[in-house]
This record gives C-alpha cells, sequence and structure tokens, in this order.
C-alpha cells in the first residue's frame, strides 16, 4: 500500500535514526525505498546494515540531484501511495497508519501534518502549525509552503499524472508540486497532529551561501506562478511585502555594497516600494513562524 520514499546523500550522521523511525511504525505493511545519490560518506554502509526486507536500495551511477532522484523513486515505487522523509528527519509511530486512513476515506491527493522542529541532537526546539484545510493551504501557497516535505504522502497516479518532480528546481521542487496540484484541481490538506520531526541544522543545503541565492531566485520564480492562488486579502498582502523584500535581496546581491545601499534606499524611497515594504514588516512574523500565536499542547509523548 504505502511506500517511503527516502532520497539520501552524505546522510551519514543522521541516517540510522531516520530509517529506525520508518521502520518502528505501527502500520507494517510498507517498503521503504532508499534511493542513494552517489554518496562519498558511509550512507551506503549504514544502509546495508539494517536486516530488514521492506528496505530497497537504489544508487545512482553519478550525483544527479534531489528531483531527478525522487522522480526516479516515484517510478519505481510499488505503493498506491508514497509518504516523503528526508534522510535527517524523523516518523512519529502512528504517521503512515493516520495518513493512510485520511487518504482511504477521504477525496484527497496529499497530506501532511504539524510538524515538531528538532536541533541536531534531536531535542525541541519549536513546532510547525500548517494550516489544515483545502481553502486555507491554497491561499497560503502564495506565501510560503504550507506543507512540510517530509510529512507528506501522496497518492502516486495524482503526482505521476503533473509529471512529478519540476527538475529545473534544486530546492523549492515541493512547493512547485503543490502548485501545480492545485491547479489541476488535486485537494491537499494537513492532519492536525504533529506526525514528524523535523531537523533544523547548518549543513543542509539550503543554508549554504549558494543554496540561499538557489533559494532566492526559486521563490522569486515559484511567488509568480502562486500568485494566482490567493483570495484572502490579508495574504496578498504579505504576498506583496516578500515579493519586494526578495526583489530587494537579488538586486542587492548583483552589485557591489556601496552601489547595494545606494540601490536599497532608492528601492525604499519610492513609494509603492516603501509600501510593500511596510507590508513586509506586519507580515513577516507570522510568515516566518506559523506558530507565533499557537500554543502547543504539552505532551510527554513527542517522538
Amino acid at each position: 500500500m504505502v511506500t517511503v520514499l527516502m532520497p539520501v546523500y552524505n546522510g551519514e550522521k543522521y541516517l540510522a535514526e531516520s530509517i529506525e523511525s520508518v521502520l518502528n511504525q505501527t502500520y507494517k505493511n510498507f517498503e521503504l525505498l532508499i534511493i542513494d545519490d552517489f554518496s562519498n560518506d558511509q550512507s551506503v554502509k549504514i544502509i546495508k546494515s539494517f536486516n530488514d526486507k521492506r528496505i530497497q536500495i537504489i544508487q545512482n551511477p553519478k550525483n544527479l540531484g534531489q528531483s531527478i532522484t525522487m522522480n526516479i523513486g516515484l517510478q519505481l515505487a510499488r505503493g498506491t501511495y508514497i509518504a516523503r522523509l528526508d534522510q535527517d528527519d524523523l516518523c512519529q509511530k502512528e504517521r503512515l497508519k493516520k495518513q493512510l486512513e485520511f487518504l482511504l476515506k477521504y477525496d484527497y491527493s496529499i497530506v501532511g501534518s504539524w510538524v515538531i522542529k528538532i536541533n541536531k541532537n534531536s531535542k525541541i526546539i519549536g513546532y510547525y502549525h500548517h494550516p489544515t484545510n483545502n481553502e486555507e493551504i491554497v491561499n497560503a501557497m502564495g506565501i510560503n509552503s504550507a506543507l512540510a516535505h517530509s510529512s507528506v504522502m501522496m497518492r502516486k497516479k495524482d503526482i505521476l499524472s503533473i509529471g512529478g518532480y519540476s527538475e529545473k528546481y534544486k530546492i523549492v521542487m515541493d512547493w512547485d508540486l503543490w502548485i501545480r496540484a492545485i491547479k489541476h484541481g488535486f485537494k491537499i490538506g494537513n492532519i492536525a497532529e504533529y506526525l514528524i520531526s523535523a531537523r533544523m541544522h547548518n549543513e543542509q543545503a539550503m543554508n549554504s551561501i549558494l543554496g540561499k541565492r538557489n533559494l532566492q531566485k526559486e521563490i522569486n520564480i515559484i511567488m509568480r506562478n502562486s500568485v494566482s492562488l490567493i483570495t484572502n486579502k490579508s495574504n496578498y498582502n504579505a504576498y506583496l511585502g516578500w515579493k519586494y523584500y526578495y526583489k530587494i535581496l537579488l538586486s542587492n546581491q548583483s552589485l557591489n555594497r556601496f552601489s547595494s545601499v545606494l540601490q536599497f534606499i532608492l528601492n525604499i524611497l519610492n513609494f509603492r516600494g516603501l509600501f510593500e515594504f511596510i507590508k513586509l514588516i506586519i507580515y513577516h512574523k507570522i510568515i516566518n513562524n506559523p506558530t507565533r500565536f499557537y500554543v502547543p499542547p504539552i505532551t510527554n509523548k513527542i517522538r
């Protein structure tokens, strides 16, 4: 019924813990399809150290990147449903069971969940509280991805019908996939429970200088593609603020330091630019921290 798809590249540090979190699921009828993207560390050795017939490992002959690797996984997956998990994140024990029950009961193509944020030592540092119903998720897509990629379970046939992941993106390929799914009429939800733990650490690709640059470029493209989905006024105001913010950021990075400061001042002095920048200041805390007005329930059972 379910394929857990995990692309791996040099993931030796957290990989064993991630694999164990999948193997410990209460729901047992799954395969764990791990595709190693030509790692040069001990990742493959760690994967092969697990003696579990549910684990399938594929090794790319060269480094192909995450989008291509995940599309290979979509094609090879035997499950009707695809559950994503990154090499450094963790599943809660009932994740697969609860998401499968949701997709079997409702006419949705994609379902995610709320997320526990953990650090490199697996200690809780916060929470992501994403919108749960389809309408709110659609409206949020013009501001930020309203789904945690590692939390998602998808109907494979629906994802394949829209071409899978776009291979032109290196970082925000998931955000692009959700937008295309919405435009094709597929419904998306989030279960209001913490079903995964997402690890935050400095070794993630988006935290490198090149990664941040690519992220900003890709977000610019994504936001242009997603603005038509927004019907909520406050979300549209937030979209304008982010659009202006990234415009300044990218133009500044292409200039020398003095010109960068001058360009920034000129942009701010422009009336429309100032207006949009004020909107950014108003909305940025909500955009960056969806749990700002939410106090998560206290629980002893968080892993």
